[in-house]
């Protein structure tokens, strides 16, 4: 009779719990129309991060912006996107040329706009 109620009660917990997990999953409907403003856009000014760094590297050589590409892309970097969601510590790890990484930290913390002062 012991074993009966505790395995009564281990199946009425399931079942609470069950319920809860159902209220967690609750179906999110998404009611704007198409003619809106996209909810996820991209980041401000160029989308490649080689338009980037062309641009604050107008004054630089064609060099140092190769090793500064190669170093990105070595990473999976391409993308301005990409860029920002690269975390601090990791952007300061990217081994490139010192110029255009100060630079690009400043696109950074702009959130992919081009600082106008170079």
């Amino acid at each position: 009779m012991r074993l009966h109620r505790l395995l009564w009660l281990w199946a009425a917990v399931q079942g609470f719990s069950a319920e809860l997990d159902d209220e967690d999953d609750a179906l999110i409907v998404y009611e704007g129309g198409m003619a809106e403003e996209a909810q996820c856009t991209a980041p401000p000014g160029p989308v490649l991060v080689k338009d980037v760094v062309a641009e604050i590297g107008h004054d630089v050589s064609e060099e140092v912006i190769f090793r500064t590409l190669n170093a990105l892309e070595a990473e999976g970097v391409v993308q301005t996107r990409q860029l920002l969601q690269l975390y601090p510590q990791d952007f300061d790890a990217v081994v490139m040329p010192l110029l255009l990484k100060s630079r690009l930290r400043r696109v950074r913390e702009r959130g992919g706009r081009i600082p106008e002062a170079q």
